[in-house]
């Protein structure tokens, strides 16, 4: 179904960090997320992985919201955030993001709450135990 067009976006960014350059990253984060609040973006979430060393591991993975395309168009091209291009290129070598738009949450097992256990396997009971035989 296509996204409305005055509806929001959210931008999964996968970002690759090069190595020996994580202040210039966050020098560049920094500075690019004040720009993104006068666009009307977000960074609503920032995950930060430890790649060691598989080249296809992101360093760290962002969800980022706008509140419609122009405001996303008019990020990208503000004047403050073209001068950070030369210190993006050399924080970051390989940038990836998918759009996609908020949807609900699938309703869960048990009424809405959260499942205390991760996974989803039944539980084993414990074996029962013999007791000493009475006197």
């Amino acid at each position: 179904m296509p996204q409305k067009p005055d509806a929001g976006l959210t931008l999964l960014v996968l970002i690759f960090v090069e190595p020996q350059r994580r202040r210039e990253f966050t020098e560049f984060e920094a500075a690019a997320s004040r720009i993104m609040k006068r666009h009307g973006g977000a960074l609503e979430r920032r995950v930060v992985f430890s790649s060691g060393g598989d080249p296809d591991r992101p360093d760290e993975v962002h969800v980022v919201t706008f509140p419609d395309r122009a405001s996303l168009e008019r990020y990208r091209a503000d004047p403050e955030l073209q001068a950070l291009k030369e210190l993006r290129a050399a924080a970051i070598s390989r940038t990836v993001f998918w759009e996609g738009r908020d949807a609900p949450v699938f309703d869960l097992p048990t009424g809405g709450r959260r499942p205390r256990r991760c996974d989803t396997a039944p539980r084993r009971r414990p074996s029962p135990r013999s007791s000493p035989p009475s006197p």
